[in-house]
């Protein structure tokens, strides 16, 4: 059986009051919902056909990258981008190695942790700085 996480709302039940009125107002005699029956919100439908179309993972990922100047800020989201995610590692690609230096001495954990903290569910432990396959400036 499904439990409800944190974040979702508590299923209701089917208001048979409420049935009947309007089984009276749209001439529907005798409709009783199953009792199993229960009313789901639209943000929790949403988030299933989401799940089962396999598309979850590629709409966090596009969050993410709306999100990316406000995680490292304007100066870093100018020389770095986020990459794919393997096996728990988010792979940050740099533009120059100057700033892969930069970042492997001062500013990895301090992203990581932002990126933990923006996105808990997305499973990412560490971070993986490379230089960028795509230079930015051919984009």
């Amino acid at each position: 059986m499904h439990e409800n996480s944190d974040n979702e709302k508590p299923q209701q039940h089917y208001d048979s009051s409420r049935l009947e009125v309007y089984g009276e107002r749209f001439g529907i005699q005798g409709y009783k919902p199953h009792r199993s029956w229960k009313t789901r919100s639209t943000e929790n439908i949403i988030d299933a056909v989401i799940d089962e179309m396999g598309l979850s993972g590629q709409m966090w990922r596009e969050e993410l990258e709306n999100q990316w100047a406000d995680i490292v800020g304007p100066q870093l989201a100018n020389n770095t981008r986020p990459g794919p995610v393997e096996k728990g590692n988010l792979y940050v690609y740099v533009r120059h190695p100057i700033w892969l230096q930069e970042l492997k001495r001062n500013g990895e954990k301090e992203i990581l942790k932002k990126v933990k903290k923006q996105f808990p569910h997305q499973g990412i432990f560490a971070l993986r700085l490379q230089i960028d396959p795509e230079p930015m400036d051919q984009k």
